[in-house]
């Protein structure tokens, strides 16, 4: 459960009935009983609230950012089209290669 194996249920259970009188392990129990409803609402509500705050204003910050970042992309490819068709400069006989070529070669 929370990554709790038996033997440290054991030891707190141990320590709760050396710590705690055995006429008051009842009231206990359900006091912690009832501290660990309300940590587990309050961490529902939270989960919720997080939710909420993506959907109405992360989501559409997150859209705009993808948008924008789609049209520069496409924008970039428009004035340049080389990069785009890059691979078709590099086949063997090609001026590119030509010119690689006779570098290497000085």
């Amino acid at each position: 459960m929370f990554g709790i194996g038996f033997s440290e249920i054991m030891v707190i259970l141990i320590v709760v009935i050396l710590l705690v009188k055995p006429d008051n392990i009842p009231n206990f129990v359900r006091k912690v009983g009832k501290i660990f409803g309300q940590l587990k609402k309050s961490y529902d509500t939270l989960i919720d609230t997080i939710r909420t705050l993506e959907q109405k204003e992360i989501k559409p910050l997150k859209d705009a950012f993808t948008k924008e970042y789609k049209d520069a992309y496409n924008q970039d490819n428009t004035k340049n089209p080389e990069k785009k068709d890059s691979k078709k400069n590099t086949k063997p006989g090609s001026s590119l290669t030509k010119k690689v070529t006779k570098k290497n070669k000085n």
